[in-house]
């Protein structure tokens, strides 16, 4: 897939945050491509930013773009206790996409579902997401609650970290928790990280995820790293399709952040 250029405007608010480590794969994963060499830009470009830009931009308004964190990373190690995946009371489970009903899942101590403080998540209404990782290997669950002795998911998928995965991920057509077919851990970051970057003005080394709304999405149609494509939602010929890589304009204005080094650290990862 050649990459989309785009121009944002980005705010990141400063606190005293300490945070374990987040998982990353290999090098040679694609998450850590880079693709700031002005050739790989798509042809539909700008055809397909002018599109976005008249049709609601990012989400949160045309020059803006949000960056959800919400979500808590969990470390387990090999003492967690684990829980079963009992299936999704509300809707069929994503089968055979996602891991088995009756595999395990690792469920730290004092740990939360995404949008809550504990493992308890109304996964009827909300994405509940349930992120953790064990060792070598990333847990990730969709529409997730802690009830009847179980857990209840939509979607519970096991990542390998120390595997390079091929452009196909795991399988065309293959959902995650991620409608996509990404994983999600991987590509979010976190204060720690940013702080280490700052000390080499380098960058984070890896893609950002970020999701667009759903009426922004082309039906049926995704690119690979992605490997699926969520609910149809417009079939006009610009509109976004799932897996779609955007990059920061070679010519933003980087050196214009002089006055905040952790900014310039996410604007040169967005380039990159």
């Amino acid at each position: 897939m050649r990459y989309i250029n785009f121009l944002l405007l980005l705010a990141i608010f400063s606190a005293s945050v300490s945070a374990e480590p987040l998982p990353r794969f290999p090098p040679g994963a694609v998450w850590n491509q880079d693709v700031s060499a002005p050739a790989l830009k798509h042809p539909d470009s700008d055809q397909l930013i002018d599109w976005l830009q008249t049709n609601g931009g990012w989400g949160t308004g045309l020059s803006s773009f949000q960056i959800d964190f919400s979500m808590t990373v969990l470390h387990a190690d090999a003492n967690t206790p684990t829980t079963t995946i009992t299936g999704y009371p509300y809707d069929d489970y994503y089968s055979p996409d996602c891991d088995d009903i009756g595999s395990s899942f690792p469920l730290p101590a004092g740990g939360s579902i995404e949008g809550s403080d504990d493992y308890t998540c109304d996964n009827e209404g909300e994405d509940c997401h349930l992120l953790v990782v064990q060792g070598n290997t990333l847990f990730e669950s969709y529409h997730t609650n802690l009830a009847g002795g179980g857990l209840e998911s939509q979607c519970a998928v096991r990542w390998d970290l120390t595997r390079v995965y091929p452009p196909e991920g795991r399988g065309e057509q293959c959902t995650s928790v991620d409608a996509a077919g990404f994983p999600v851990t991987t590509m979010l970051f976190n204060a720690d990280e940013i702080y280490n970057a700052m000390q080499t003005q380098g960058d984070l080394g890896h893609a950002i995820r970020f999701i667009l709304p759903n009426a922004s999405m082309k039906a049926y149609e995704y690119v690979h790293p992605a490997t699926h494509a969520g609910d149809p939602q417009n079939t006009d010929t610009y509109a976004i399709p799932y897996g779609s890589r955007f990059r920061l304009k070679a010519d933003f204005d980087i050196d214009g952040f002089t006055d905040n080094e952790a900014v310039r650290v996410i604007l040169r990862s967005l380039t990159k």
